[in-house]
């Protein structure tokens, strides 16, 4: 429920698949990682003045902003098991989730060594509606 003056704020975070510094983390995430585990249909539409509107909005403020996110191997797993890519193949029943995070460890020692930590971009699109 929104009070007549108030302000609806829609945030959109992910993940831009560029690593600081290590150009082979977008080479493998756009390779070997989207051959394994393609994008499924979402359906996302960003945000405009004219689905605004027809849902009883104007936009108030729209802007977009980069950030990075530290990741050590284990956590780039963790994150990328929550991924629409790997939730489809796991929902699928193509893979187990312990054969996904098997292949995503060997896959990714390269590019994460064990206690390497690596700075991942990722995007915001913030949009506040009135």
């Amino acid at each position: 429920m929104l009070a007549p003056a108030g302000l609806l704020a829609v945030c959109n975070d992910h993940f831009t698949t560029h690593m600081q510094d290590a150009p082979a983390c977008t080479r493998w995430m756009r390779t070997r990682f989207a051959k394994r585990f393609p994008s499924p249909r979402r359906g996302m539409r960003d945000i405009d003045e004219r689905k605004a509107l027809d849902a009883g909005f104007t936009v108030a403020h729209r802007s977009s902003f980069t950030h990075l996110v530290c990741f050590s191997r284990e956590e780039f797993i963790a994150y990328l098991l929550t991924r629409s890519n790997t939730l489809a193949a796991l929902q699928r029943g193509d893979q187990a989730e312990a054969s996904v995070a098997e292949w995503l460890g060997r896959e990714l020692a390269p590019i994460l060594p064990d206690g390497v930590s690596g700075q991942f971009l990722f995007k915001c699109n913030l949009w506040l509606l009135r």
